[in-house]
């Protein structure tokens, strides 16, 4: 993670409502609800918990979320029309975010998966990781056909993989 990430993260972290919850009350692996909790912050600009409906469609969007929500997202919306981090964590849980209806056993060989291909152990697939991978599994792939895959994996196009785009595409392709 660069610097400047790892700063605004921390910055988001501190000034951000506490959660009273934690991953494993959401059924989320670590990794991933430290992803959307980042998420979440950075759209929720007065630090007051909660997101309007066009900062929720902004985040649907990095994440590539390309299906209907209004009707979930008014379900859950309060009188404001806003959402809380709860309510957020479900949205994304109707719109098949999380894969549909994963097992822990599941969610475990993805957290495998995503180890396997973070060589160097910090958190982020690179695209020399990725390369290294796909060329030794098999297909010699070249440059361009490595980056297109890798491009259509970094959703927010900081040059690494992190685990929710790991898991984003993998439940997309599995």
């Amino acid at each position: 993670m660069s610097r400047i990430r790892e700063h605004n993260r921390l910055k988001n972290l501190k000034t951000a409502p506490k959660l009273a919850k934690t991953a494993n009350d959401y059924g989320i692996p670590k990794e991933m609800f430290d992803d959307l909790v980042y998420i979440f912050n950075t759209y929720d600009k007065n630090s007051d918990g909660m997101i309007n409906k066009k900062e929720t469609e902004n985040i649907l969007k990095k994440l590539k979320i390309n299906k209907e929500f209004e009707d979930n997202y008014d379900l859950l919306s309060n009188e404001n029309d806003e959402i809380s981090f709860d309510d957020y964590i479900e949205l994304l849980k109707k719109l098949s975010f999380f894969g549909n209806g994963e097992s822990e056993e599941d969610n475990n060989e993805i957290i495998e998966s995503f180890k396997f291909f973070d060589k160097n152990n910090d958190g982020t697939i690179s695209t020399k990781e990725l390369k290294y991978i796909l060329t030794f599994l098999g297909d010699k792939m070249d440059e361009n056909e490595v980056k297109e895959i890798f491009n259509q994996i970094d959703i927010n196009n900081d040059g690494n993989i992190n685990y929710t785009e790991f898991v984003n595409f993998w439940n997309k392709n599995n």
